[in-house]
């Protein structure tokens, strides 16, 4: 099935079942600036969320529609009109990054440390520009760079501890 019908069917839910919420994760994705590397079927897309949002605003239809992006400077101005409200949510402070860090390392199962308060308080004070899912990112490269190193190892040496 065609994005645009599954779009189309989407909205037409949405009107069927009001009050609904439409919730769309990653917006940019969908509303981003037009340029010229852009395809046209991400386009097309653009213009049909346009098209059957405005059509809610029209038809006074008890339908919200919720974007979420940490890039709102990518949205298109015409989707950025059709908003009623706009909410800026800031990163996390350093203490919030810090128990964060703590729930993505304890959550990890492939990533063993022996981390101090101290050092979670360091290391949340040193990514101020981390968002909660940027440090589970971290957390998961880590992990995997860990899983490379030993996959690509050739010689191992026993350790007695």
């Amino acid at each position: 099935m065609s994005i645009h019908r599954l779009m189309k069917r989407l909205f037409q839910k949405a009107r069927e079942c009001q009050p609904s919420i439409i919730f769309i994760d990653e917006i940019d994705g969908f509303t981003g600036t037009a340029s010229e590397s852009e395809s046209s079927s991400k386009a097309d897309v653009r213009n049909m969320l346009q098209i059957e949002w405005a059509k809610l605003a029209h038809d006074k239809a008890a339908v919200m529609v919720i974007g979420a992006t940490i890039h709102p400077d990518k949205i298109n101005n015409a989707c950025l009109r059709l908003l009623d409200i706009r909410a800026h949510i800031e990163l996390p402070d350093a203490a919030a990054r810090s128990k964060l860090l703590k729930i993505a390392l304890r959550d990890a199962e492939s990533v063993e440390h022996d981390l101090s308060d101290a050092d979670f308080k360091s290391l949340g004070e040193s990514m101020p520009e981390l968002s909660g899912d940027d440090i589970g990112n971290c957390v998961q490269n880590i992990g995997l760079h860990m899983y490379r190193r030993v996959y690509r190892s050739t010689h191992f040496v026993e350790v007695s501890v």
